[in-house]
């Protein structure tokens, strides 16, 4: 049967018209997929960071034994809450991370259902229950120790979300090896090449005038450090505690500092060197010798 040339001519008009439109589909979608590809992979600069956006940590405490945090963690969450009022006034955008699924020196309480309490889900629903909307909150739930609080704070939160504004928020008797911890952890470049590269005068990117005046290289977050309250009551207690971090931030200094010198050596060091997250620890029994009175285990 022969085509009419009207019809003939609508089918070849048709034809290249969804030829067209194909093409113009593909290109789109090509062109969003490049898009897209470059918001999710680059990285911006210090200078492109969003200076409204602030992360508020709180360190973990330990918990009471019904699961509860106890009154130094309180203090610490009720300052993180006053914080997060104050910069929501002036129009920042604020996240409050509650740190620490427990510790290394007692076992986790548990709910009624048998499941351990993490240190920042207590947290979490303290902050929750006093008002912060669920979706200004995000738990840290992997560190057992203030180490572990600074590392997975900045690989679980920090790198990720790109927000470069931290508040850091503790007890006073916990303060300086917060601080010292906290500033280290978060001046470290991310690679070992970067690290390298950083000092052209020392084979490390870490140089100390002194044991307690480390000189950090330039860092892209800014941190600020909160103090409250002790909350603890019992002076001995309190002496127990503060002694234990006097001696904790000397081994910090002679030990971490001067042996890591990058994010990605540390991911390495966490897992192979550290007490609370090698595994070596299920074969040598020296890395779970914990020595703790159960007197200082009250603190925690």
């Amino acid at each position: 049967m022969l085509t009419h040339p009207c019809e003939y001519k609508m089918r070849h008009f048709l034809s290249v018209a969804m030829g067209i439109s194909l093409l113009v589909v593909s290109f789109l979608l090509i062109y969003h997929y490049r898009l897209t590809s470059s918001i999710v992979w680059s990285r911006p600069s210090s200078g492109d960071n969003d200076d409204k956006s602030i992360v508020i940590a709180v360190l973990g405490g330990g918990l009471t034994s019904s699961g509860s945090v106890p009154l130094h963690t309180k203090l610490r969450l009720d300052k993180a809450i006053d914080l997060y009022h104050q910069l929501k006034s002036t129009h920042h955008q604020v996240i409050i991370i509650p740190l620490s699924a427990g510790t290394p020196y007692k076992p986790n309480p548990v709910d009624d259902k048998g499941f351990p309490i993490f240190e920042s889900s207590a947290a979490a629903r303290h902050l929750i229950s006093s008002g912060i909307p669920p979706s200004d909150v995000l738990e840290e739930s992997m560190s057992l120790d203030t180490v572990g609080n600074a590392f997975f704070l900045r690989a679980i939160h920090m790198e990720p979300s790109m927000i470069r504004q931290l508040i850091v928020v503790t007890n006073r008797w916990h303060m300086e090896r917060t601080t010292a911890i906290f500033q280290c952890v978060f001046s470290l470049p991310l690679t070992a090449s970067q690290s390298s590269s950083s000092s052209m005068q020392s084979s490390s990117s870490w140089t100390h005038t002194s044991i307690t005046e480390p000189q950090y290289q330039k860092s892209p977050y800014k941190l600020t450090f909160h103090e409250v309250e002790d909350g603890i009551s019992d002076a001995n207690l309190l002496k127990l505690r503060q002694d234990k971090e006097k001696g904790a931030l000397l081994g910090f200094q002679n030990g971490f500092m001067m042996e890591v010198h990058s994010f990605q050596h540390m991911h390495r060091w966490i897992y192979s060197s550290h007490k609370a997250y090698s595994t070596s620890r299920y074969v040598d029994k020296t890395m779970n010798s914990n020595n703790i009175s159960n007197e200082l285990l009250k603190t925690y």
